[in-house]
């Protein structure tokens, strides 16, 4: 059986209703993180692995986890997914997936544990582990850091300089889009993104500027190709991906395509993309093609898409979810979205979308989703 390691943690039973427990969660989390990512399996020590139950799994879902953890982080860096395996009846081994960051994660509120009336991590503090052990950042391993992160800058440098030219003392230099558009600008910004695609097909748009592309969209010109790129990373963080489906609504093919590459696709970041699929494959998608993604999803190796897989029961089932989803959104106050007009609720996207820029949260995602979903639904009646 595996063990303990410096990327990988184990842990018979994790009690978030125990203050202790749960922050030494999040002090594992952000050690793992800092050692190049991990993965934390609860259920299971060197030993033995009995599992934990499904009220317990409820407990660690991997967004519950990550808003804890941007509790105590900020801005957090660090992005938490899940697998859940089942080793007997009603027991499960979870297995918290953690990225690793550009950046050391330093603690920017105190975790405090009041039954032993002492902190279990400080503000400023960063650690990182050693081996099987989580500890302080030491001297050595800041300058191991630097030293990669050092070696890594150049590399990325290198793979991008195409020619080198000399500007005249003078000059009032710019970084434009090949086509003079600033990059700094939502559309060069979009258009240099989109032409990185071009060289690296499984390119994205991180979900910081999908939601400052959504809030700029009034100023955006969206060609086929941009818009493309824009579907592909909001199945992967789909706050915004209603969105770009209503845009993208007319050009059903380009949809088809995004949902097919997206199964395939290199990326590791694709937790929210399993639901994604299959709910925007089942309104889009006739009946022969949904089949075929259905099986693309369960023949991945990817333990969401399997599960999702697993789940699907025709489309007229699946449209029924989505109906009733769309019925039963609530807004924050807890009315109804569906029973808003369009104004008011692109005004409650606008809202979230600048709280979220402002502070990452899970929750303020999920709501925006649920948001852009109700636009959605009004503008195309799909479902």
């Amino acid at each position: 059986m595996a063990g303990e390691s410096r990327n990988a943690d184990l842990k018979l039973k994790i009690d978030m209703q125990v203050a202790a427990e749960k922050l030494e969660l999040v002090k594992n989390i952000a050690a793992i993180a800092n050692s190049g990512g991990g993965k934390i399996i609860i259920g299971k020590n060197e030993k033995v692995s009995p599992g934990i139950s499904e009220a317990e799994t409820k407990q660690l879902d991997s967004a519950r986890v990550a808003d804890l953890v941007t509790k105590y982080i900020k801005p957090s860096q660090v992005h938490v997914g899940h697998a859940l395996k089942s080793v007997q009846r009603g027991r499960f081994l979870l297995t918290l997936v953690i990225s690793r960051v550009t950046y050391p994660v330093v603690f920017s509120k105190q975790g405090f544990d009041p039954i032993a009336n002492r902190p279990v991590f400080n503000v400023g503090d960063v650690w990182i582990r050693h081996s099987s052990k989580t500890e302080p950042i030491e001297h050595e391993d800041l300058r191991l850091w630097i030293e990669a992160a050092k070696v890594s800058a150049i590399n990325q440098m290198k793979d991008r300089l195409r020619f080198i030219t000399e500007a005249p003392e003078d000059a009032d230099i710019k970084a434009v889009t090949r086509s003079g558009k600033p990059i700094s600008s939502p559309g060069g910004f979009l258009e240099n993104e989109s032409n990185l695609r071009l060289l690296n097909k499984d390119h994205l748009i991180e979900p910081f500027y999908l939601n400052w592309l959504f809030l700029h969209r009034a100023n955006l010109k969206v060609n086929k190709k941009e818009l493309a790129l824009l579907v592909a990373s909001s199945l992967r963080r789909n706050s915004t991906l209603y969105w770009w489906l209503v845009e993208a609504d007319e050009f059903p093919k380009l949809i088809k395509d995004e949902l097919f590459a997206a199964v395939i696709a290199g990326d590791r970041d694709k937790s929210d993309a399993a639901k994604s699929i299959i709910d925007v494959g089942s309104v889009y998608l006739n009946s022969r093609d949904m089949g075929r993604l259905v099986r693309a999803l369960s023949d991945s190796n990817y333990s969401h898409f399997k599960r999702a897989a697993r789940s699907w029961r025709g489309k007229a089932q699946q449209k029924k979810r989505l109906r009733k989803r769309c019925i039963t959104a609530k807004t924050r106050s807890g009315g109804t979205l569906n029973t808003q007009k369009l104004p008011e609720l692109l005004a409650q996207a606008d809202l979230l979308a600048g709280e979220i820029l402002d502070q990452k949260s899970n929750l303020l995602a999920r709501k925006l989703s649920e948001v852009n979903f109700v636009i959605w639904s009004k503008r195309t009646k799909r479902i």
